[in-house]
């Protein structure tokens, strides 16, 4: 699903918060005294807050705002935070273009074709300086670090164990293979040889 470029219901459920804490804290306490009632009402405003909170978070990865800084908002002041996020627009963050030219080199033990891409994942970049048995487990185990990182990790690192000289094992090769055809392709060279025939922007758009 396209991610539009303002993510307005957050202010709603902002004032929607505003709201309940104006009953919970003001009005609730000037019609009862009951404990009973105000505990409860406690609790349904803690929930609904948390609630918020983390539906916030997702909506600053969405405008890929700061995630260092906007969850400490969130936490503070919760339906400020989330009235404001929803009239920020979204921000375009820079693409990284990564030129792969195993033909390059004559050994390229696994026959990998030439490839640029396009990447906005400063993460991604980071991931695939782990030492060649840790980016054999994090192929092993894509689905994991795809959550965490993009879909593009299980492609950069392969081709980083390429440029290592380090061919692929089998369980490798079956890991890359199963991750090309949820990609709708019948093998990663498959998948490698459709790549090829796209822009970096095209890939780093597709390849969230």
């Amino acid at each position: 699903m396209k991610i539009q470029e303002k993510e307005i219901k957050s202010t709603y459920y902002g004032i929607g918060l505003l709201a309940l804490t104006i009953i919970v804290f003001l009005i609730i306490p000037l019609l009862t005294d009951d404990k009973i009632v105000n505990y409860l009402s406690y609790s349904i405003f803690g929930i609904f807050k948390l609630g918020s909170i983390f539906y916030g978070q997702t909506i600053v990865k969405k405008l890929n705002r700061n995630y260092n800084i906007w969850p400490v908002f969130l936490f503070l002041f919760t339906s400020i935070s989330l009235i404001i996020l929803g009239q920020l627009n979204k921000l375009k963050k820079e693409i990284v273009i990564i030129n792969l030219d195993p033909k390059s080199d004559p050994k390229n033990p696994n026959n990998l074709p030439s490839l640029t891409l396009g990447t906005d994942s400063n993460l991604l970049i980071e991931s695939i300086q782990n030492d060649s048995f840790t980016l054999k487990h994090m192929i092993n185990n894509y689905t994991d670090f795809i959550n965490e990182n993009t879909s593009l990790f299980p492609i950069l690192a392969a081709y980083q164990l390429n440029k290592r000289d380090i061919r692929f094992e089998a369980e490798v090769s079956k890991s890359l293979d199963k991750f090309a055809m949820e990609k709708g392709h019948d093998s990663f060279t498959k998948l490698t040889d459709h790549l090829n025939t796209m822009s970096p922007e095209e890939i780093c758009s597709i390849y969230k």
